[in-house]
């Protein structure tokens, strides 16, 4: 039989031991609701990095034809903007797909009013759709002034130049005028950061045209450019449209 004192003195000690535990728990608990949590990579992640950007990995050593015939050439879906260096220049947008490419832009009819253009190649066709007033041109496809594609021919060449200018790496190709081969037209690419940056053209004897891009981009822009509409009034011609007639918009809206 354990005598009375004895008792009391065990009770003690184990109620100072749980005091003692719980104080070091509590401790704890407190320790680990201030310790610095590991945040979250996302949370601070570049937007532009590892999304939808499309460059070289080879940084400033990419080519021309590296980047446009086979970075953005190979895209399944590929988007982009551009405008030349004029003040009243529109901008353009281009998109593509497997199946389709179109450009957006807005052009001015006869009596200087804006159109909306929508020119959509697809099927082995080419529609100029004016949705605001619900009509569609169609031509013969390939797209001929497409710049995208252009600029895909251009590159598949030995460049004639090649140059350090102004922080860019400029590549210069010179083709053959499509009316005279004693004519060459002139491709000048300034690439920066592994993507195209800027372009220039010398057609003949004209003055040069300088393009300017936004970042290339494998999503879309607006998908529902590269849609048919139905139930507008469509004209169907029998060839391309090469630039030599009245443009498809030309005429839009002439009822005055």
């Amino acid at each position: 039989m354990v005598p009375a004192g004895k008792n009391c003195k065990g009770d003690k000690m184990k109620k100072r031991t749980l005091a003692i535990l719980a104080l070091i728990l509590v401790c704890l608990l407190a320790a680990c609701s201030t310790a610095p949590q590991a945040e979250d990579p996302s949370k601070h992640a570049d937007p532009e990095e590892n999304q939808s950007v499309l460059k070289s990995p080879a940084g400033d050593d990419v080519t021309p034809y590296t980047f446009l015939n086979l970075i953005c050439g190979n895209a399944e879906v590929l988007s982009f903007t551009y405008a030349t260096e004029h003040a009243d220049s529109n901008p353009v947008t281009f998109q593509k797909t497997e199946n389709a490419s179109v450009e957006s832009y807005a052009k001015n009819d006869m009596h200087g009013n804006p159109v909306s253009v929508r020119e959509l190649e697809k099927d082995g066709k080419v529609h100029y759709i004016m949705d605001d007033f619900k009509i569609i041109k169609t031509y013969l496809a390939p797209a001929e002034d497409f710049l995208f594609y252009k600029m895909l021919e251009a590159a598949d060449s030995v460049p004639g130049l090649t140059a350090k200018v102004d922080g860019h790496y400029l590549y210069e190709y010179g083709l053959p005028f499509e009316h005279d081969e004693n004519t060459q037209d002139k491709y000048s690419f300034y690439m920066k950061d592994g993507t195209l940056k800027k372009l220039t053209i010398s057609l003949g004897d004209t003055s040069a045209v300088t393009y300017r891009f936004s970042d290339f981009r494998q999503e879309l822009i607006d998908a529902a450019a590269l849609e048919f509409p139905q139930k507008y009034d469509e004209v169907e011609f029998s060839y391309p449209y090469t630039g030599e007639h009245v443009p498809p918009w030309w005429e839009i809206g002439n009822d005055e």
